[in-house]
């Protein structure tokens, strides 16, 4: 309840990656990056392995220093950090990281073809994806969200209503337009061990936040009395799904 983990974007060249154990009070720097555009873009623990967690870094462009990846096995106690392999212009996007366990993991991309990087053996190796959604002027694929089986999984770059999805972990995508009065950036989330996934989008005259029930095939509106949600987040505890938006 005391513990919190929070990356923020370049203060004078500098971007830093903090830990609180009292719920805020005081912080310690656990590591930082320099670069113009520096950011730490996102910190995510696995719902099956809650002591694995990842936190991805980079520069906002991908062109000015390299991506960081770190991981922990102990909730954070302590993290080992490792640069990313390069993929020339996708850095990290920012709260798209997905991490499903130990293994399987990956996270959006900016300023290239909307595509995905992922790994499916812990980071041994890496692979840049394209997620199939037409290139547009802002190629931002903050939406990423898989089933804990790892096969299905649901994407968006800069692009709605207009999303896509897999069936074989990310290897071909298939478009799937939802037909509804919503456009902007998009967060994407995915309740473990179901087939219950949500999405929001920055603007939606009749509800920011969507779910379906059927793994990503059919959504419905939900009223949220917002028109635009910029971040929110979910998390099953016994029968009941709780969550937050922003």
């Amino acid at each position: 309840a005391n513990t919190v983990f929070a990356g923020d974007a370049g203060i004078n060249g500098k971007a830093r990656f903090y830990k609180t154990t009292d719920a805020g009070l005081s912080w310690i720097v656990l590591d930082s990056i320099e670069g113009p555009t520096a950011s730490f873009n996102g910190v995510k623990f696995s719902e099956s392995m809650p002591l694995f967690g990842i936190a991805v870094s980079g520069n906002i462009n991908g062109c000015e220093s390299p991506n960081f990846i770190y991981k922990t096995k102990d909730g954070g106690n302590s993290w080992t950090k490792k640069e990313l392999p390069g993929f020339p212009g996708a850095a990290t996007s920012i709260n798209s990281l997905n991490v499903i366990d130990s293994l399987f993991y990956s996270f959006g991309t900016t300023m290239c073809l909307p595509s995905i990087i992922i790994t499916t053996n812990g980071g041994l190796t890496w692979n840049l994806r394209n997620i199939g959604l037409p290139s547009l002027n802002e190629n931002i694929t903050n939406g990423i969200a898989f089933n804990s089986n790892k096969l299905t999984g649901i994407a968006e770059s800069s692009s709605l209503p207009l999303i896509t999805r897999t069936t074989n972990g990310g290897l071909t995508w298939t478009d799937l337009y939802l037909g509804l009065d919503i456009s902007g950036k998009c967060t994407m989330r995915w309740i473990e061990g179901t087939d219950i996934c949500y999405l929001s989008s920055t603007h939606a005259p009749s509800g920011a936040i969507l779910k379906s029930t059927n793994g990503g095939l059919n959504w419905i509106q939900m009223t949220t009395g917002n028109s635009g949600i910029s971040i929110f987040d979910v998390k099953k505890n016994g029968h009941g799904i709780f969550g937050y938006a922003v």
